[in-house]
């Protein structure tokens, strides 16, 4: 009579795949294996013109940060009610284009994961559609991104080889003295 494997052998497995099964145990983790209801506060709910935008994020960024964006403790942050994306978008907008890399603080919780660059992936209008769904969804409240914006920034950004750091980026989220939006005009338009 053959006995199931141990939890030595499947450790074995984990070494070898590590990168597929890290995957899949994040996609079970955070999506769950059964089918949840949709958000109550999805914005695609009330809004059909997002469905698009939804479909994208689920294709995309739902893997890490949930079909509802509670991310994961410790590994993937949450995209509900984070200051990552309240107020001037830039911030949000760099981090999806070109990644971003080490410990980011989010509602005042770490977390030790990478973000994957998606600049090469997704167009600007996607971005900005995206971006659009989530700063309205799940209890976020912020305006619409425009296509525009993310091609502003592509462009400003477009000589950026590695990942975005929270140290580069945090700046971009607290609110401009003379304006009262997030951000400044000059750290908007800097070339990195």
């Amino acid at each position: 009579m053959e006995l199931p494997p141990s939890p030595r052998s499947l450790a074995h497995l984990f070494v070898i795949n590590g990168f597929a099964t890290t995957a899949f145990l994040s996609f079970v983790l955070v999506l769950g294996c059964g089918g949840a209801p949709e958000p109550k506060d999805d914005a695609a709910a009330t809004n059909p013109e997002l469905l698009p935008a939804r479909a994208s994020y689920r294709q995309y960024c739902a893997a890490c940060h949930g079909k509802q964006g509670q991310g994961a403790p410790r590994l993937f942050p949450p995209l509900t009610g984070s200051e990552w994306l309240s107020g001037n978008p830039e911030a949000a907008i760099r981090v999806v284009l070109d990644g971003m890399d080490g410990p980011v603080s989010v509602g005042g919780e770490r977390f030790l994961n990478k973000m994957a660059p998606l600049g090469h992936v997704l167009t600007d209008k996607e971005i900005a559609e995206i971006l659009t769904y989530v700063r309205a969804s799940w209890g976020n409240s912020a305006s619409a991104v425009s296509e525009s914006e993310v091609t502003r920034t592509r462009e400003v950004t477009r000589g950026r080889k590695k990942e975005w750091t929270e140290t580069e980026l945090r700046s971009l989220l607290t609110p401009d003295a003379e304006t009262g939006s997030m951000g400044t005009k000059a750290e908007s338009t800097r070339v990195f």
